[in-house]
């Protein structure tokens, strides 16, 4: 199943807003991000969470071996 993401809040006025996002993986928390988008955000929290699994390192995606 693909994750999901929740919005989970947002500052800032509103001509420059900041959003945080999370992203859940079978409803469990994986990752969380911010930007100045929903969109940026969401992506932020995908790539945090492919790092905290070990698929990235510093932004970088990594070839991981399965098995």
């Amino acid at each position: 199943e693909p994750p999901a993401y929740k919005l989970v809040g947002s500052s800032g006025p509103a001509h420059e807003p900041t959003f945080t996002a999370v992203a859940l993986v079978d409803g469990i928390r994986c990752g969380r991000g911010s930007g100045s988008s929903k969109k940026e955000a969401e992506a932020a929290a995908a790539l945090d969470a492919l790092e905290r699994m070990g698929y990235t390192h510093n932004g970088v995606i990594l070839q991981r071996k399965l098995g």
